[in-house]
């Protein structure tokens, strides 16, 4: 494990100034975010490293962190419990513009056919991670959830809706994570497979 680590996250990403420019393009505060097709299931939520709040200038350095946090000690249990041979899946990187969110959740369309939106004030990092439960809504025609409506507002909860079922359409995503600080921010969509346990975040 240590010996994997040392290795990838000391890997030179011949990227890497393409990497750096195209991040100040987003600002001066980033958030690099791991993202894996194993994510599709309960277990492996918090799986990964992400880096948040950092420089253009560090994006090399946490690329490859991400990439390392496949052959963490916790992550290597995960893979062993659930039968995946390490270094078999792809991780992904997601890079964007650090948000400090007023509310954030997650959000996706049930098996009904509802769009159910979860939310909590402040980052979302608490409700993903099963720490917080948080509130929910619920849009059958209308929107139903007093608590979350009140927290996050009708107009913010339509944009998430209307947000999701646009991505539904473009790529069929049926789940989506949010924020809301300046504006409604939707912010990494994808479709959740039929799930083998009870809860499964974002693919």
């Amino acid at each position: 494990s240590g010996g994997a680590r040392l290795v990838v996250s000391g890997a030179q990403i011949v990227f890497a100034p393409d990497l750096v420019a195209a991040g100040e393009r987003l600002g001066e505060r980033l958030v690099a975010r791991s993202s894996t097709l194993l994510e599709s299931s309960g277990e492996w939520s918090g799986a990964f490293t992400s880096y948040v709040d950092i420089a253009p200038s560090d994006l090399p350095k946490a690329v490859a962190g991400c990439w390392a946090s496949a052959f963490s000690v916790a992550a290597l249990e995960r893979q062993e419990a659930a039968g995946v041979e390490p270094g078999t899946f792809p991780m992904s990187v997601l890079v964007q513009a650090a948000l400090e969110p007023e509310t954030a959740g997650w959000a996706e369309v049930s098996g009904e056919g509802d769009v159910v939106v979860h939310g909590i004030k402040g980052s979302p990092a608490p409700l993903l991670q099963g720490w917080a439960s948080g509130h929910t809504a619920r849009y059958r025609g209308r929107w139903f959830g007093d608590e979350l409506i009140e927290l996050v507002g009708i107009s913010n909860l339509e944009a998430i809706r209307v947000e999701l079922e646009i991505a539904g359409g473009a790529i069929g995503a049926n789940r989506c994570e949010w924020a809301v600080s300046d504006r409604g921010w939707g912010l990494q969509f994808g479709r959740m497979r039929a799930p083998k346990h009870a809860h499964a975040p974002l693919a």
